[in-house]
């Protein structure tokens, strides 16, 4: 499987532990949408663990999910691990001003990003 849409599925914290686990069997994703299932600073905690799993992803849309500056950062320190990600979607998820600071520090790692919304 290429591309994983899930968008508006209110899957929520406990939703997404449970999907993240499985997201380590799909290597070659390439796309992966979960906007607006508000996932909350846990569920980002959860899907940052496995995200070094996806290193072909290419395109990933997390807006609209109440992650918050404690999510951000989680995201922020694993998304280096990720190497061909060029289009990051995390609008809509009130990461103040502790989550941009960790997101700008880890930014310079992510040689293929082409858009980032914030």
């Amino acid at each position: 499987m290429q591309n994983l849409d899930l968008s508006g599925n209110g899957i929520g914290p406990r939703g997404i532990i449970a999907l993240s686990n499985r997201l380590k069997k799909l290597p070659v994703l390439h796309k992966l949408n979960l906007s607006g299932n508000d996932i909350g600073p846990d569920g980002a905690m959860a899907l940052s663990t496995h995200l070094e799993k996806l290193a072909a992803l290419q395109n990933l849309d997390l807006s609209g999910n109440g992650i918050g500056p404690r999510g951000i950062i989680a995201l922020s320190n694993r998304l280096k691990k990720l190497p061909v990600l060029h289009k990051l979607n995390l609008s809509g998820n009130d990461i103040g001003p502790d989550g941009a600071m960790a997101l700008s520090t880890h930014l310079e790692k992510l040689a293929a990003l082409q858009n980032l919304d914030l």
